[in-house]
């Protein structure tokens, strides 16, 4: 196919792919690959923007899924998944069980993230407003996301992600309702992440203060409610406790 679209906004081109179909099962197997134009977005790599998808079956009703990217951001659009992040790298790995629940791994690498409702809110209640401004334009640059996750069709459960920059580390549990479009999440969220983890490899005072990813200053915080409007809670005083404090209280309201 020369153009595939599947919004308005995002396409692939030398669109190519097969899918094989059994009764009373549905999709057996799908491989597809496709390119993305070339934008304003950074892919990041020499290499034409490409997507490839692969859902292959392993046996005992079990299904291998992996989609691999050097544009995430044009990747996650097009599949109908998030619209508001801009170039890098994407991987996901996972698999569907015999109970249809989806299981796997997402990382991607040096994207920008742009301005989206959710964490705009979170940075201005964290009083973090310089750092709102940047979401704007080119957004915040992020090197590293990292993710755990389940999906049952329904719920999407994010296990300890974390996403880190040079501006912004942020990291998280919980779950997406996108029925409902509910969210409950909770964790931990640090200005400045490379200088703050530079602080926390001084020797003796750094690994007092410091928490398990080496950052000083940090605060707790807590997502509930709809998606469109979410209630946001920080813990004020988190941010001048030690992290080894913050985790525990963390891990308590997990609980």
């Amino acid at each position: 196919v020369d153009r595939l679209w599947t919004s308005p906004n995002i396409y692939t081109s030398s669109f190519a792919g097969s899918a094989r179909v059994i009764n009373k099962v549905g999709i057996d197997e799908i491989h597809v690959v496709g390119n993305f134009k070339n934008n304003s977005s950074k892919s990041y790599s020499k290499e034409r923007p490409y997507l490839k998808l692969d859902y292959v079956p392993r046996g005992n009703k079990e299904y291998l899924l992996q989609i691999d990217s050097n544009d995430a951001g044009s990747a996650l659009k097009f599949l109908r998944l998030y619209d508001n992040l801009k170039g890098g790298t994407l991987t996901i790995e996972a698999k569907r069980g015999a109970d249809k629940i989806i299981i796997g791994h997402i990382k991607a690498r040096n994207f920008n993230l742009t301005k989206t409702g959710v964490l705009v809110k979170l940075l201005t209640v964290a009083s973090f407003s310089g750092i709102v401004d940047m979401l704007s334009g080119d957004g915040i640059a992020f090197t590293h996301f990292d993710a755990p996750f389940a999906y049952d069709g329904t719920k999407l459960t994010l296990n300890k992600a974390k996403a880190s920059g040079n501006v912004l580390g942020i990291s998280g549990s919980g779950d997406y309702n996108k029925d409902t479009k509910n969210i409950d999440f909770k964790g931990l969220i640090a200005p400045m992440y490379n200088i703050n983890t530079m602080i926390g490899k001084i020797p003796l005072v750094g690994k007092l203060l410091s928490g398990k990813d080496g950052t000083i200053f940090a605060v707790n915080y807590s997502i509930s409610g709809s998606i469109s409007d979410p209630t946001i809670n920080i813990n004020p005083l988190s941010a001048l406790s030690p992290n080894s404090i913050k985790e525990l209280w963390s891990d308590e309201v997990a609980e």
